[in-house]
């Protein structure tokens, strides 16, 4: 049995109402393995946690947005799926638009402990955005309906997601869009205590692509830009 821990985040990976692990990303571990014949144990826990867990060896797998620094300390088995991440807002009298002369200091949430392009961060660097460190995707969104932040960087999925569990599709901006590097299935370099059947894996996790099953899954959560 190899050790699966997924950062804990709607819709990605959260407890649902009857206690049970659910997610996208546990659908995908589950189909994961289904597919190679090797039984694995979710478990949820913040990206910070993950990450260390993964880097110390005391989890087998995880799925990550992929970036140079966790492949010092874990195997990129191959990839998930694409991602796109949104910088929005909520609509009021002015658009805070990519070419919006801003005259006020504005701040970003993002969530702690999560991966964000080079790209992301030199648009807020040169608009001046002050950063906001946020626990989970849930608490941005409320804090964004509260005005207690004026800006939410988001993935697709947790984007369409949250606007529909939130009822608020109508009161969303998009300031605006990056093309976000891919998920990939990471395989701690660590971890001795089990054998991991790396080829196993990547060879199920390339048929799934191939079949198009990931993306069945991923294309539930897609969102559409209101005008």
């Amino acid at each position: 049995m190899l050790e699966f821990m997924a950062v804990e985040s709607e819709p990605y990976a959260f407890v649902n109402s009857n206690g049970e692990i659910a997610g996208l990303v546990v659908e995908i571990a589950k189909l994961i393995s289904k597919e190679s014949n090797i039984p694995f144990n979710i478990s949820l826990a913040p990206a910070i946690r993950v990450v260390r867990e993964l880097e110390a060896g005391r989890v087998d797998l995880s799925i990550l947005t992929q970036t140079p620094h966790f492949e010092r300390f874990a195997e990129s088995i191959g990839i998930v799926s694409p991602t796109t991440m949104f910088l929005i807002t909520l609509k009021r009298g002015s658009s805070f638009t990519e070419h919006s002369s801003l005259r006020q200091v504005l701040n970003v949430g993002f969530i702690r402990g999560g991966y964000y392009t080079d790209n992301f961060w030199r648009f807020v660097e040169s608009k001046n955005f002050e950063r906001v460190p946020l626990t989970t995707a849930r608490v941005g969104f409320e804090m964004l309906i509260k005005k207690r932040i004026d800006m939410l960087a988001t993935t697709e999925s947790t984007l369409a997601f949250q606007i529909r569990q939130l009822n608020i599709a109508h009161n969303i901006e998009v300031v605006k869009k990056f093309e976000h590097t891919p998920a990939v299935l990471y395989l701690s370099k660590n971890r001795s205590s089990v054998r991991q059947p790396r080829q196993t894996l990547h060879k199920a996790l390339f048929k799934l692509n191939a079949e198009g099953q990931i993306e069945k899954l991923l294309s539930q959560l897609k969102f559409s830009e209101r005008k």
